[in-house]
């Protein structure tokens, strides 16, 4: 229940509020700033501490990640550039995967039939041995033919906020920077 969680009660709150004083607003603004003035002085809202902790999740999963494919893979210069690339590319890769799920209506349902078939090797691992290139031309099979059958079922392309990227601002543009914003409160 959402609704009865108030985030100024939270221990992460009055540590931040704590350490940060009268700097740190309790409330996102409709834009979603980190940082606003606000009585002449540079403020915090709740962005922020949103912003930085997940900065400092993903840079231990990274952490993690990267340590285990150098004790992995014998090539150790080659499994960290490996992650190094990876981690700077993913922002990039967002974008090209939000087009590519605009494009192709069922690309969603090919990646979920994918990490079905990566679960059941995975639990099936000691009892079946699949050799690596006939995984990786079933996983390429199950991508391109979920792209292409989009096409040949006739799904067009989506249409929508979520898939469109504005420009200029419109006159929803504040109603929907207003449900960003709650979004954002309810998902922290």
């Amino acid at each position: 229940d959402h609704e009865s969680f108030d985030a100024t009660d939270s221990d992460t709150f009055l540590a931040m509020a704590f350490a940060m004083g009268e700097r740190l607003l309790p409330e996102y603004t409709a834009k979603g700033d980190i940082f606003v003035y606000r009585d002449g002085k540079l403020r915090m809202t709740m962005l922020g501490p949103v912003v930085g902790s997940l900065l400092v999740i993903m840079f231990c999963m990274e952490v993690d990640v990267t340590l285990t494919k150098i004790e992995e893979i014998e090539v150790e210069y080659l499994a960290w550039t490996s992650s190094v690339l990876a981690a700077f590319a993913l922002p990039e890769l967002y974008v090209v995967v939000s087009e590519l799920f605009r494009r192709f209506y069922l690309l969603k349902t090919g990646i979920g039939v994918l990490l079905l078939f990566f679960g059941a090797t995975l639990l099936m691992r000691k009892e079946i041995e699949l050799p690596s290139s006939l995984e990786l031309v079933t996983m390429v099979s199950i991508l391109f033919g979920s792209m292409v059958l989009s096409q040949m079922l006739g799904y067009s392309e989506r249409a929508g906020e979520l898939y469109e990227i504005k420009s200029d601002k419109s006159e929803d543009s504040d109603e929907n920077e207003g449900l960003a914003a709650q979004a954002l409160y309810f998902a922290s």
